[in-house]
């Protein structure tokens, strides 16, 4: 077998493994449970109030190999579902621990000690992706987590609080790693002044971000822009126009944001433009850089208006 003469060149369509983490109550599950041709595997009823598929445990109560069993099962059997959404995630953390702890006779995940017991769940979670990444090649799978404040100490400034999911950092880690996409799910607080000059929250628009920031995490490899709609058709949307196109096409989606960015960032962008010529690759990431700062300018003029 020669590997040199097997060489595959371009993009590679596949589907996708996506995160979605976020606080309580924003929208996550409806997000992921929304369009056609998708099954809930759901424990925790957050999918009760959702017209959605989902696969049922046969005495009611889910366990840890039934995850694997059903995964297993929608690998091997046909079916017509394309999208598989496992919520939420850190009710099955839980159960991994509990099946654990009853295979070896322990209290609870600590009992082990030097932290031997999170090793051993996380090599559980290895197993299941590895049985997940078997289904991508059917099934588009969207993993949903609950996200919280963590106090960050920061070695060159102030202090402050990132949200992070409710996992073990390990395990949180290797889900980063493993999905394509992590999008975090968030409301667009602002704030107002009233006639007193108090200042009072205001709960704005549900969004996804999609990039990382000190805040929250985030990752996105389809070129979305910055912030979207918490919304499962735009982001699909905005994934189908992040896929390559032609030198023409993504040059006149960059033209369209040169009027809704500064002189400096405009003139950039331009001189970027030509230098790419007609390399797709090079204007994806054109149109990403400009997707991303005429997000933020017309942000930053939302916040003035506000104000």
């Amino acid at each position: 077998m020669s590997f040199l003469a097997s060489v595959k060149v371009g993009h590679v369509d596949s589907n996708r493994k996506l995160l979605i983490a976020g606080e309580s109550g924003v929208g996550k599950s409806t997000a992921a449970c929304s369009g056609e041709g998708v099954v809930a595997i759901d424990p925790c009823g957050g999918t009760d109030r959702i017209d959605v598929a989902r696969l049922s445990s046969p005495n009611g109560a889910w366990t840890w190999p039934m995850l694997i069993e059903a995964v297993n099962e929608l690998c091997e059997q046909d079916h017509d579902y394309s999208r598989l959404v496992i919520d939420e995630l850190g009710h099955w953390e839980n159960l991994s621990w509990r099946y654990l702890c009853q295979q070896h006779g322990k209290e609870n995940i600590e009992s082990w000690g030097y932290g031997q017991g999170y090793k051993l769940a996380l090599d559980e979670w290895g197993r299941l992706l590895a049985k997940l990444e078997r289904l991508r090649e059917k099934m588009e799978i969207v993993l949903v987590v609950h996200s919280h404040a963590k106090p960050y100490r920061n070695p060159e400034g102030p202090d402050y609080d990132r949200m992070v999911p409710n996992l073990n950092t390990a395990l949180s880690a290797k889900l980063r790693g493993w999905c394509d996409t992590v999008l975090f799910a968030r409301f667009l607080d602002t704030t107002a002044k009233k006639d007193t000059g108090r200042s009072i929250g205001i709960t704005g628009a549900r969004v996804f971000e999609t990039t990382h920031s000190a805040t929250w995490d985030a990752k996105n490899r389809d070129g979305l822009p910055a912030r979207l709609p918490l919304d499962w058709d735009t982001y699909q949307e905005a994934v189908d126009r992040g896929s390559p196109g032609t030198p023409e096409e993504l040059a006149a989606d960059i033209e369209a944001l040169l009027g809704k960015l500064d002189k400096a960032k405009e003139r950039y962008v331009k001189a970027k433009m030509k230098q790419a010529g007609e390399d797709c690759t090079k204007l994806k990431m054109v149109l990403n850089y400009a997707q991303t700062h005429a997000s933020t300018e017309t942000e930053g003029e939302s916040n003035d208006h506000s104000r």
